[in-house]
Formats: structure tokens, sequence, C-alpha cells
């Protein structure tokens, strides 16, 4: 029978050459097992306008968010980079998401409006057959619509920021110095 000794690190206990390692052995097992896009599209507030702009228009909703997130984001950060949040939104006031979208109060109000909300867009028709969009009424849907994509593409850049963000040394270290991993003096993780 042999018995070995060995010595058993935290990683703050570690050397800079070790702690680099440990890093990289971190960001490589990253790629492989941790989904962070799941992650990142978790949480509700990225799917919400700036409370700023939303207080602005309904001072009782920011608390309540006017977008509540059914994680139900599809997206692709590769060539064909797109993001389908169709089935992810759940608008909880239709008057302030409107609103937000700078539809008119007059518009609004006649409720002749109808959205439907798409894979990175939205689409407005008539609610009534009897009525017809005017020029002007049309001008406001179209300017609506860019806001809305606008958004779209905010949140996937926020999902790509947010992705990009665990993969960096700084995010990395600040985890393994959290963490209550023993390593081998190499940087190796120890397992008991």
């Amino acid at each position: 029978m042999r018995t070995e000794t060995i010595q058993i690190y935290t990683f703050n206990e570690l050397s800079e050459d070790a702690k680099k390692k440990a890093i990289e052995k971190e960001r490589d097992s990253r790629y492989r097992h941790n989904d962070f896009s799941k992650w990142a599209t978790d949480d509700c507030f990225l799917l919400n306008p700036a409370y700023k702009e939303i207080e602005k228009i309904n001072k009782e909703l920011p608390e309540n968010l006017l977008i509540k997130n059914t994680r139900e984001i599809y997206f692709s950060l590769d060539r064909d980079r797109n993001i389908d949040i169709s089935k992810a939104m759940n608008v909880q006031c239709e008057e302030t998401f409107l609103k937000w979208l700078k539809i008119t109060d007059r518009m609004i109000k006649e409720d002749n409006i109808y959205f439907t909300i798409g894979k990175d867009t939205i689409h407005f028709e008539e609610n009534y057959s009897e009525t017809n969009f005017s020029n002007r009424d049309l001008r406001i849907l179209e300017r609506a619509k860019e806001i809305f994509e606008d958004h779209c593409e905010q949140i996937l850049k926020d999902i790509e920021s947010y992705i990009d963000d665990r993969f960096t040394d700084e995010c990395i270290l600040e985890d393994l110095e959290n963490y209550d991993y023993d390593y081998t003096e190499d940087g190796k993780e120890y397992y008991y």
C-alpha cells in the first residue's frame, strides 16, 4: 500500500501561473457545459423598455413590469444573427405598451388598433373592418414598428453582451474567488 500526501489550495492561494490555468480550465468548461444562453434570457427586465421611459407614461407600472417574460426567447448569435421573441412577450398593459410605441392617445382611445408581436417585429391592423387607418396613422404605426424592432435588436445585443461577459477573465476570476473549490498546486480543480 502506498500513501501520497497532496497539498490543496484555495483559488486565492494559487500562484499567478496556476490561477491563469484555473481560469482557462473554467472558461473551457463553460464553453462545453454551461448554457449561459438560458440564463441570459431568464430575466424579465430583459424584455422591458427602460424604466425611465415607462415611468413617464405610467407611474405605477415599473414595479409590475410592462412585459413579462415567458422564457420562450429563441436567438442565434452566429452568422444568421436573429431573435424570436414572439412567444416571450406577455404585455401586461396594452395602453402603456402602445404609448411606449408612441401611438397617439386618439388612436388608443378609438380602440381601433390590434397588434400581433412577431419574431422580431410587430404588426398592426385595424380592430374594426369599417375603419381604415389614415396616412398619418400609418406613419405613426410605421414609427411604432421601428421603435419595437430597435428594442428587439437591443434585446439581442443585451443577450450577446451578457454571454460575452460570462467568458471574460474578470467574470471568471470573480466566480472562482467566490466558489469553494479546491485546487492542486498547478491550478487543477481537486475532487475528493
